[in-house]
């Protein structure tokens, strides 16, 4: 999933630096202004350290619409969710919920509004939902780069976790037969080992190495190929060595 970051009118040049890093930190790279207010001179460079290429990538469009074309869904962001209650915001969500709502989608606008205003009516009505950053309710409104900073963390996060519980459904752990081959087979290259004096404490060990690894089907299976082979090469070099 692509994630698109559009300003909409900011109004100092350091928040937008500090976007394109926050942006970057959590393996983003798009950003998008629309009528920005600001000239982006040194302060913007200077809060941009280490992400100089998002600021120079950015892209500039006279309205949302633009900002928004080609997406498959724009998602507005309010720290004041009660401002349309029962009008506009009927959509709107908690940060936390978004990445269940977005993740089939191929590219997302996430939109933020100017540091004074936030966004209107108008650019809310360009959105196919809202979200909201719970915060403390003596202060609930976050600076510009704060907000898409912890927008763009929640996203990084969500998307670990989606990829994590895909490669844990992927993981299929060995059953106990496999293993007690694996083990059975284990033992019978140890005896034919001269060096090896406490077999049975070798054993032990390799028992419980193996159970506490949880290994995968495909890993037992392939030490299972291994061992034998290397049983199957000591008996012959032995039965060659008696004739």
């Amino acid at each position: 999933m692509k994630i698109r970051f559009v300003l909409v009118r900011p109004e100092h040049d350091m928040n937008v630096g500090a976007v394109c890093r926050a942006i970057k930190n959590f393996g983003f790279a798009e950003l998008w202004l629309v009528d920005p207010q600001c000239k982006l001179g040194l302060e913007a460079k200077k809060y941009a350290k280490h992400s100089e290429e998002v600021l120079q990538n950015a892209r500039k469009a006279g309205s949302l619409k633009e900002a928004v074309a080609g997406c498959d869904a724009a998602v507005g962001t309010t720290g004041v969710p009660v401002r349309f209650h029962g009008r506009i915001f009927k959509n709107c969500i908690p940060l936390d919920k978004l990445y269940a709502r977005i993740k089939p989608l191929e590219t997302v606008a996430l939109v933020f509004g100017p540091e004074g205003t936030g966004l209107s009516e108008a650019d809310t009505d360009l959105c196919d939902l809202v979200i909201t950053i719970p915060t403390a309710p003596a202060h609930r409104v976050l600076n510009l780069s704060h907000a898409v900073c912890t927008c763009a963390y929640q996203l990084f996060l969500d998307s670990c976790r989606d990829r994590k519980a895909k490669d844990e459904i992927e993981y299929r752990r060995a059953s106990e037969h496999k293993l007690a081959m694996l083990e059975a087979l284990f033992a019978d290259a140890l005896k034919s080992s001269p060096t090896v004096r406490d077999k049975k404490k070798v054993s032990k060990a390799f028992q419980r190495l193996v159970k506490r690894s949880l290994p995968s089907e495909e890993e037992v299976s392939t030490l299972l190929c291994a061992i034998d082979s290397f049983n199957s090469a000591e008996k012959y070099r032995s039965q060659k060595g008696k004739s």
